[in-house]
């Protein structure tokens, strides 16, 4: 899943690379990203492998958010360690505002669970504000699947199972109406250190 076009033409997948070698901090190696990918993001984002996360820090470097060098141990053993600029962080942070959610977009949970996992780079009222777009969204998408129930009921492909994953729709907006309040009590409980967090540069 390669996911939107954020600022300067990238995609989901280098925010995912940008925000995790932010979090870790210092420099990072693609190896480390990749060691780590499986067990955080890719919980729920398709890992990509580590001949892609090069690929993404290429195109972050490209565009200034990242630095490289290389660590040259003998003849043959080279490391390369990247480390995230200040534009960088600046860029992570416009993708994570960027909460104008697609209601009929089937990966909307992907995207939603993609910018909470880098929330602390936010400011605290930004995360509110991220919980209430994806709030509105599932709103809409449930209102769109009522509709679209409603509509396709007499249609002779719709049967019992239809009206089951209808009613699973049903179930995810209930679910998620939930946590985002759940969310709602942590962010409001939170210090503000937790808020607005930034890497040594």
């Amino acid at each position: 899943m390669k996911g939107r076009r954020g600022e300067k033409g990238l995609l989901d997948a280098s925010y995912v690379v940008l925000g995790m070698a932010a979090t870790l901090d210092g420099e990072v190696t693609g190896y480390r990203i990749d060691t780590l990918a499986p067990t955080t993001v890719g919980l729920f984002y398709p890992v990509p492998t580590r001949s892609q996360i090069y690929g993404e820090f290429n195109r972050l470097e490209a565009v200034g958010f990242v630095t490289s060098r290389d660590d040259i141990k003998g003849q043959r053993m080279r490391t390369r360690f990247y480390k995230v600029t200040p534009d960088g962080v600046d860029g992570l942070c416009e993708w994570l505002r960027t909460t104008e959610f697609d209601p009929a977009d089937p990966h909307l949970r992907v995207q939603a669970a993609l910018r909470f996992t880098f929330a602390r780079f936010l400011e605290q009222s930004e995360v509110y504000e991220l919980i209430d777009s994806v709030e509105a969204a599932y709103e809409q998408r449930h209102e769109l699947l009522r509709d679209l129930e409603a509509t396709r009921r007499d249609e002779e492909w719709f049967d019992m199972f239809s009206s089951e994953m209808f009613g699973w729709g049903d179930l995810e907006t209930v679910n998620i109406r939930k946590w985002l309040n759940d969310m709602r009590s942590v962010v409001k409980k939170a210090p503000k250190s937790s808020f607005g967090w930034r890497p040594n540069f």
